[in-house]
């Protein structure tokens, strides 16, 4: 993906890890699920492309209001554990957004009377490890353990959730890592850039426009230090309760085993009631016609608003995707050489989302570039996408999604990110077999939606170097006037009083 458009969604989301452990990427920015599963004897078109069994893990809800995902797999002696808590980043305006985060890193220090270096020692001797991301909507905690220690890491993760302790120690430590991850104290150079936008690019002033809030993507430079102990810790005991997690179970185990180490490690857990609600922000889908930004290269992109993934056209605009990405690869780098890394991307949350095509290239060849893509939007929306060529994006991606991996950690982060679809249907959606169904009207329909004029928003990014020179020259032209002028002022007042 080029880096105007990722570094815009990067920056605009912020996801965060905890500091051990690399980040998973794309969940969000690719809006695909990259496993899927049907349960065995499904003969719809489509199931074929699917591995067996993801479709129908067994889920049930302690009385505590805690819900549990189980889905047995015995192929390999191990177990993957997701505990995703509904406290997200986008849940705080900007300023207090990292206090999710300041969670998600304390807590692995808060079980009462077990520091973070015995609880990281534990985990080394258990051959575990340990993992845990802040998202826009929630927080996930993961682990990974050998069949036999599944409970020991069960309980030790239960006391990570309802019943630890943050200390002030543990706060000024986090403050210090969390300030790291984001690159350090900023110098007033880094800060100037920031508060005078210029290392924004397009799509960040879009997204801005949209939400900032929802999105994460507040201007400035955030390390945390408008976060403090006591708000940290009203997060923890308002929002980290029982009937506001869900625990995932994929591996080793029967059923009837899961539930007892369920049972054992949370139990005994009380629900929680009165906790304040938590409310998201809403997003505005009036964008301007034209943004421009800066970013490490220059380039051009349409971006337009769309509806998240519950919506009924998300698997057409999933294949749109597929398709754009592919035909836009083969006019604007193989055929014409005008760009080296062309990109069509999509966005999504659960209601809002964003498609986006965008292309690093030189300023000269804006035009040509511009000229492409409209010609191949257009072959979409007015219909002149042949059958053949329509069944071969749709097969070609329906063999991508075979290809996927089928691990326990696969299925377990299958789970763990597409909860909202269990909230809405009660159930995983078939993302092959809804692929598989789809047809070109459905394709041409979806195509005209994103890429009504009223809704594509362009995007132009210049080189950030390039902006940063000119307002340097600028600045310094600015002062040598002053100069200039204080110094022609001082001679006439000198000649005058002489």
């Amino acid at each position: 993906m080029p880096r105007g458009f990722a570094v815009g969604v990067a920056q605009a989301c912020r996801v965060t890890r905890h500091a051990r452990w690399l980040r998973l990427a794309g969940v969000l920015l690719a809006g695909v699920c990259w496993v899927g599963a049907v349960g065995a004897g499904d003969e719809r078109p489509g199931a074929q492309f699917s591995p067996p069994g993801l479709y129908d893990p067994v889920v049930y809800t302690l009385d505590n209001g805690l819900r549990v995902i189980l889905k047995p797999r015995d192929h390999i002696r191990n177990v993957e554990v997701r505990a995703v808590v509904e406290l997200g980043q986008a849940h705080y305006p900007c300023g207090r957004q990292q206090v999710p985060h300041f969670l998600e890193h304390m807590l692995f220090a808060a079980i009462p009377e077990v520091s973070e270096s015995a609880f990281e020692q534990r985990i080394f001797e258990l051959g575990a490890y340990s993992n845990a991301a802040t998202n826009l909507t929630d927080t996930v905690y993961e682990f990974s353990a050998y069949t036999s220690s599944t409970p020991e890491v069960l309980d030790l993760l239960g006391q990570m959730l309802f019943a630890g302790e943050l200390g002030r120690d543990s706060f000024r430590l986090t403050r210090d890592i969390i300030r790291r991850e984001s690159g350090g104290e900023p110098n007033l150079y880094e800060r100037w850039l920031a508060g005078a936008d210029q290392k924004t690019s397009a799509f960040q002033h879009a997204v801005r426009d949209l939400s900032t809030q929802r999105f994460a993507a507040c201007p400035g430079i955030d390390t945390g230090a408008g976060v403090t102990l006591e708000a940290v810790r009203k997060a923890y005991r308002d929002h980290y309760v029982p009937q506001a997690t869900t625990l995932v179970l994929v591996g080793d185990f029967t059923v009837a085993q899961a539930r007892g180490w369920v049972d054992s490690a949370f139990g005994g857990y009380p629900r929680k009631e009165g906790a304040s609600p938590l409310e998201l922000p809403a997003v505005d889908d009036d964008l301007k016609g034209r943004y421009e930004g800066v970013s490490a290269e220059p380039g051009i992109g349409i971006v337009g608003v769309t509806g998240g993934y519950l919506e009924e056209d998300y698997y057409a605009r999933v294949l749109l995707r597929h398709y754009l990405d592919n035909r836009l690869y083969q006019r604007l780098r193989v055929e014409s050489g005008l760009t080296y890394t062309p990109s069509v991307e999509t966005y999504d949350t659960a209601h809002h989302g964003l498609f986006g095509i965008y292309a690093e290239l030189p300023e000269d060849s804006a035009g040509q570039a511009r000229e492409i893509i409209r010609e191949e939007i257009a072959r979409l929306t007015e219909g002149r996408l042949d059958t053949e060529t329509f069944r071969a994006a749709r097969r070609s991606l329906l063999l991508r999604w075979a290809q996927s991996t089928e691990t326990n950690a696969g299925f377990a982060n299958y789970y763990a990110n597409w909860l909202p679809e269990l909230d809405a249907y009660g159930h995983f959606r078939n993302d092959e077999v809804a692929v598989a169904a789809l047809t070109a009207a459905d394709l041409q329909h979806a195509a005209q939606a994103v890429f009504a004029p009223d809704n594509v928003t362009l995007l132009r990014d210049r080189a950030f170097n390039d902006r940063v020179q000119w307002v340097i020259v600028g600045v310094g032209a600015s002062a040598l006037v002053v100069i200039v002028g204080l110094v022609g002022w001082l001679v006439a007042r000198r000649r005058r009083s002489a």
